[in-house]
């Protein structure tokens, strides 16, 4: 299809048209008749029937005059139907009808939106996506409704909110939210604040919500990658008080180069949703191009359209800043190149430096980006992927009783990936890829593995058995695990990158154990028990759990400096050696709030202790550091001790003598 540069963005309208002159006023509709309309205000319409009765009303003058009676009628005799229900029946209703433009909309209008003549302005700020089902046999439609703050701020916010997947347990029972829709969150942040198309709106000094819409019969957001440019028209929508002038949808996930890149899944089932939903236009990236279905290609009053960046898109729409408009290069940005995170670059180049060509090391790490926030809905995806040299590998690793029937080569590795995942279990299984990035066969990676192999210390169990495969193999390794939206990245026996909240990580624990050993020699610590924190301190930042160790020199008087929240709560606790608790027991101390305190000896003393350093020493406190991190300065600056804080977003630091001597 044709990319034809034509602008279908106006200028908002001050009044919205009247009720057109001469139509008839008594009509009837051979499928439904008045207690359809009377069920159906009445919110007692079977939900199938119900879904049927919004598409035929579409097109249909007979039934929005039939609705129209109904409610004027249930008005007269005192409609049992909350004001409230009903007026929000009524806008749902009109917005339906007036966003599609169909016939017969102007005659509700006049019962649905009395005395808005501005009515189109509610318009303005909203865009269009395209969902497809668990299946991916039935498409629907988002909405994506965006506010932004006029008046600019110090520093802006971007908050979405959507209904989203609940995580359940064994027994069925929902105890923890998911958030695939920060993933698209995260994505726009980073857009709005380093790329040259969205500078000029100064995004990141406004205060941005965004709520997204699906029929409610459809459940729970499971992923959200391919409403990155439906949020992104919704929000320039909100700004610039523009909206498009032919109904719009959008299916594109748009790269932090601004290409719009991969390809998003199941085209046909979201072009047949778009066009039975009375869009007339949808945009897609060009890498989609190939699954067009025939009948699309000259669909009467309907259009697909292909763009290879998001710039494009907003010069099609009309949407660029007038500073920018025409002299940008939109073509996609090389793989080395900004904004890319140092770390993305980084991983890149490991995959280079093994082999793996840098397109499809680029594919891969945009695969297992979108798996961190696809979500089956009973669980997260937790999966593994291999990749390197298959003899090694296989020699290594025993074949699962999950075979592949055919070896293939996929140019959108997510989408095979989405599919099979879930029966891939990264805590006992993994795909296996070869450098070319063919998926060749499904392996066991739950095993022992014998030799005489020197891991850091501070990796625990699987991050450290895939560390030790990486190196055994000369692999890299991505790993999916079940706690979350995360993934590790191994390789050469360490663990080099996490990702997480939308972007790319280093880990480098080989500077931690360093600065163990440092502090360890000059404080007359013991080292293992440093080493045990930090493995603990290590895991807890992958959980996102926040904590606090402390462990202060032989001769410290600290009694005076903290409170014992467990005394209080009538609770003893009785000394300990730190090293004869097991690491599950350590984490479930330090995640209470409070401090783990450990004495010179490497004893356990108490936890959930609550400091009470003086407000009056002098520290000088980092950007970003919390409550707990300026306690922690105060207290080791005042008792000479040494402090060890995880946030709860997964950093981790040290302080010494209220200095702060490491951060990751």
């Amino acid at each position: 299809m044709k990319t034809t540069k034509k602008k279908n963005i106006r200028e908002l309208p001050r009044s919205l048209p009247g009720a057109r002159s001469g139509r008839s006023v008594d009509m009837k509709c051979k499928e439904y008749d008045q207690t359809d309309y009377l069920d159906y205000i009445g919110f007692s319409m079977e939900k199938d029937r119900k879904r049927r009765f919004e598409r035929h009303i579409l097109t249909c003058d007979a039934c929005v005059q039939g609705l129209k009676r109904a409610i004027e009628l249930e008005q007269q005799e005192g409609a049992s139907i909350p004001q409230g229900e009903l007026d929000y029946f009524l806008e749902g209703l009109r917005f339906r009808l007036d966003q599609f433009g169909q016939v017969g909309s102007s005659l509700l209008l006049a019962a649905a939106a009395d005395d808005k003549a501005d009515a189109a302005a509610d318009r303005v700020g909203i865009a269009h996506g395209v969902a497809v089902d668990p299946e991916g046999n039935r498409g629907f439609i988002i909405q994506c409704v965006a506010s932004v703050s006029p008046e600019e701020v110090e520093k802006g916010s971007l908050v979405f909110n959507a209904e989203q997947v609940r995580r359940l347990d064994e027994k069925g029972v929902a105890y923890e939210p998911t958030s695939p829709c920060q993933f698209v969150e995260s994505k726009l942040k980073e857009l709005f604040t380093s790329h040259a198309v969205f500078l000029p709106f100064r995004l990141s000094r406004r205060n941005i919500h965004v709520e997204l819409e699906h029929p409610a019969e459809e459940g729970y957001f499971t992923e959200a990658k391919s409403l990155t440019l439906t949020a992104i028209i919704a929000i320039l929508s909100a700004l610039t008080g523009r909206m498009c002038e032919v109904p719009v949808a959008f299916s594109c996930r748009v790269r932090q180069d601004g290409a719009l890149f991969p390809g998003v899944g199941h085209v046909a089932a979201k072009l047949k949703a778009a066009n039975e939903a009375g869009i007339r236009e949808v945009i897609l990236s060009t890498a989609n191009q190939e699954d067009l279905p025939p009948q699309y290609l000259k669909a009467k009053d309907f259009t697909v359209r292909f763009f290879s960046h998001v710039g494009q898109v907003l010069s099609h729409l009309g949407l660029f800043a007038e500073e920018t408009a025409g002299s940008l290069d939109l073509s996609p940005a090389p793989w080395d190149s900004g904004p890319r995170s140092p770390s993305w670059k980084s991983l890149v180049g490991i995959g280079v430096k093994k082999g793996v060509p840098k397109e499809v090391i680029v594919r891969l790490i945009e695969a297992v980006e979108d798996l961190c926030q696809m979500r089956n809905e009973m669980r997260p995806i937790c999966t593994a992927l291999v990749v390197g040299d298959t003899e090694r590998i296989d020699a290594l690793l025993p074949e699962s009783e999950i075979r592949l029937v055919s070896t293939r080569k996929t140019p959108h590795p997510e989408g095979y990936l989405h599919k099979l995942a879930p029966v891939v279990d990264g805590e006992l299984t993994s795909f296996v890829l070869d450098k070319n990035g063919r998926f060749r066969s499904i392996r066991k990676v739950n095993i022992a593995l014998q030799g005489d192999f020197k891991l850091n210390p501070l990796l625990s169990d699987p991050a450290a058995r895939f560390a030790l495969i990486s190196a055994v193999t000369e692999a890299l390794i991505f790993t999916l695990d079940p706690w979350g939206n995360r993934v590790q990245a191994f390789s050469d026996g360490e663990l080099v990158c996490r990702y997480f909240n939308g972007g790319w990580h280093s880990y480098d624990l080989k500077v931690l154990q360093e600065t163990l050993t440092r502090v360890a020699a000059d404080k007359g610590y013991d080292l293992k028990v440093l080493e045990r924190m930090a493995k603990a301190a290590v895991q807890m930042s992958y959980l996102h759990l926040g904590g606090l160790f402390l462990m202060f020199p032989e001769g410290a008087s600290v009694t005076a400096k903290y409170e014992n929240r467990l005394t209080r709560m009538g609770i003893e606790m009785t000394s300990r050696p730190l090293l004869d608790l097991s690491e599950e027991e350590l984490i479930k101390f330090a995640k209470e709030d409070g401090a783990v305190l450990v004495d010179s000896r490497g004893t356990l003393q108490t936890f959930m202790a609550y400091l009470k350093p003086s407000s009056s020493t002098p520290v000088e406190a980092a950007p970003g550091e919390g409550a707990r991190h300026l306690s922690a300065r105060r207290f080791t600056a005042e008792m000479g001790c040494f402090a060890l804080v995880i946030s709860e977003d997964g950093g981790i630091t040290a302080y010494v003598d209220g200095k702060r001597i490491y951060w990751l």
